[in-house]
Protein backbone atom coordinates (compact mmCIF):
# COMPACT_ATOMS: atom_id res chain seq x y z
CA UNK A 1 0.00 0.00 0.00
CA UNK A 2 2.79 2.45 0.82
CA UNK A 3 4.23 2.02 -2.70
CA UNK A 4 0.89 3.02 -4.23
CA UNK A 5 0.69 6.09 -1.98
CA UNK A 6 4.32 7.13 -2.44
CA UNK A 7 4.86 6.38 -6.14
CA UNK A 8 1.45 6.12 -7.81
CA UNK A 9 -0.37 9.19 -6.45
CA UNK A 10 -2.91 7.25 -4.41
CA UNK A 11 -4.35 8.72 -1.21
CA UNK A 12 -4.87 6.77 2.00
CA UNK A 13 -8.50 7.15 3.05
CA UNK A 14 -8.56 5.37 6.41
CA UNK A 15 -11.25 2.95 5.27
CA UNK A 16 -10.67 -0.77 5.47
CA UNK A 17 -12.95 -3.61 4.53
CA UNK A 18 -11.97 -7.18 5.22
CA UNK A 19 -11.67 -10.44 3.30
CA UNK A 20 -10.71 -13.90 4.54
CA UNK A 21 -7.27 -15.39 3.97
CA UNK A 22 -8.59 -18.92 4.49
CA UNK A 23 -11.93 -20.32 3.42
CA UNK A 24 -14.53 -20.19 6.14
CA UNK A 25 -18.25 -20.92 6.40
CA UNK A 26 -20.28 -19.39 3.54
CA UNK A 27 -17.28 -17.92 1.69
CA UNK A 28 -16.19 -18.52 -1.90
CA UNK A 29 -12.89 -17.90 -3.72
CA UNK A 30 -12.09 -14.48 -5.15
CA UNK A 31 -9.89 -15.18 -8.18
CA UNK A 32 -7.21 -12.75 -9.34
CA UNK A 33 -5.59 -12.17 -12.72
CA UNK A 34 -3.22 -9.54 -14.08
CA UNK A 35 -2.78 -7.95 -17.48
CA UNK A 36 0.81 -6.83 -17.87
CA UNK A 37 -0.09 -4.97 -21.05
CA UNK A 38 -2.91 -2.98 -19.42
CA UNK A 39 -1.30 -2.90 -15.94
CA UNK A 40 -4.67 -4.04 -14.61
CA UNK A 41 -5.77 -6.49 -11.95
CA UNK A 42 -9.04 -8.34 -12.47
CA UNK A 43 -10.98 -9.96 -9.61
CA UNK A 44 -14.01 -12.23 -9.88
CA UNK A 45 -15.75 -15.02 -8.01
CA UNK A 46 -16.84 -16.57 -11.30
CA UNK A 47 -14.38 -19.22 -12.58
CA UNK A 48 -15.87 -19.12 -16.11
CA UNK A 49 -15.44 -15.34 -16.28
CA UNK A 50 -11.85 -15.74 -15.06
CA UNK A 51 -11.13 -18.35 -17.72
CA UNK A 52 -12.49 -16.01 -20.42
CA UNK A 53 -10.23 -13.16 -19.31
CA UNK A 54 -7.21 -15.46 -19.32
CA UNK A 55 -8.02 -17.16 -22.64
CA UNK A 56 -9.06 -14.18 -24.73
CA UNK A 57 -8.12 -10.93 -23.01
CA UNK A 58 -4.47 -11.41 -22.20
CA UNK A 59 -4.71 -11.77 -18.43
CA UNK A 60 -2.45 -14.13 -16.47
CA UNK A 61 -4.17 -16.11 -13.74
CA UNK A 62 -2.61 -15.41 -10.33
CA UNK A 63 -4.73 -17.71 -8.17
CA UNK A 64 -7.14 -17.21 -5.32
CA UNK A 65 -6.65 -13.80 -3.77
CA UNK A 66 -9.03 -14.20 -0.83
CA UNK A 67 -12.33 -15.67 0.27
CA UNK A 68 -15.47 -13.53 0.24
CA UNK A 69 -19.24 -13.75 0.44
CA UNK A 70 -21.19 -14.32 -2.77
CA UNK A 71 -24.20 -12.44 -1.42
CA UNK A 72 -25.00 -10.07 1.40
CA UNK A 73 -24.60 -11.48 4.88
CA UNK A 74 -24.96 -9.60 8.17
CA UNK A 75 -22.00 -7.27 8.62
CA UNK A 76 -20.96 -7.33 4.97
CA UNK A 77 -20.96 -4.66 2.28
CA UNK A 78 -20.92 -4.90 -1.53
CA UNK A 79 -17.64 -4.60 -3.40
CA UNK A 80 -18.51 -2.86 -6.66
CA UNK A 81 -16.58 -3.55 -9.85
CA UNK A 82 -16.30 -0.99 -12.62
CA UNK A 83 -14.31 -0.95 -15.86
CA UNK A 84 -13.00 1.80 -18.12
CA UNK A 85 -12.51 0.55 -21.69
CA UNK A 86 -10.76 3.85 -22.48
CA UNK A 87 -7.90 3.29 -20.03
CA UNK A 88 -8.35 -0.51 -19.73
CA UNK A 89 -8.67 -0.40 -15.96
CA UNK A 90 -10.86 -2.15 -13.42
CA UNK A 91 -11.85 -0.16 -10.37
CA UNK A 92 -13.15 -1.67 -7.12
CA UNK A 93 -14.81 0.14 -4.24
CA UNK A 94 -17.24 -0.37 -1.39
CA UNK A 95 -18.05 3.34 -1.31
CA UNK A 96 -21.20 4.32 -3.22
CA UNK A 97 -20.01 7.90 -3.84
CA UNK A 98 -16.69 6.63 -5.29
CA UNK A 99 -18.68 4.30 -7.53
CA UNK A 100 -20.86 7.18 -8.71
CA UNK A 101 -17.83 9.41 -9.31
CA UNK A 102 -16.06 6.69 -11.31
CA UNK A 103 -19.15 6.23 -13.48
CA UNK A 104 -19.27 9.98 -14.12
CA UNK A 105 -15.61 9.72 -15.20
CA UNK A 106 -16.37 7.08 -17.83
CA UNK A 107 -16.17 3.82 -15.91
CA UNK A 108 -18.89 1.28 -16.73
CA UNK A 109 -20.65 -0.38 -13.80
CA UNK A 110 -20.08 -4.15 -13.81
CA UNK A 111 -22.17 -4.72 -10.70
CA UNK A 112 -21.29 -6.27 -7.37
CA UNK A 113 -18.14 -8.38 -7.54
CA UNK A 114 -18.75 -9.88 -4.11
CA UNK A 115 -19.48 -8.90 -0.53
CA UNK A 116 -16.80 -8.18 2.03
CA UNK A 117 -16.85 -7.64 5.79
CA UNK A 118 -17.31 -3.99 6.55
CA UNK A 119 -14.28 -2.59 8.37
CA UNK A 120 -14.21 -0.68 11.59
Amino acid sequence: MMTAITHDSYTYQDSVDLVFRLQTVSTIPLYRAYSEKALDHFYTTNQTEMNEHVASMGYAYEGISAYVYASWICGSTPLYRLYSPKVKDHFYTTVKMERKSAMQSGYKDEGIACNVVHGF
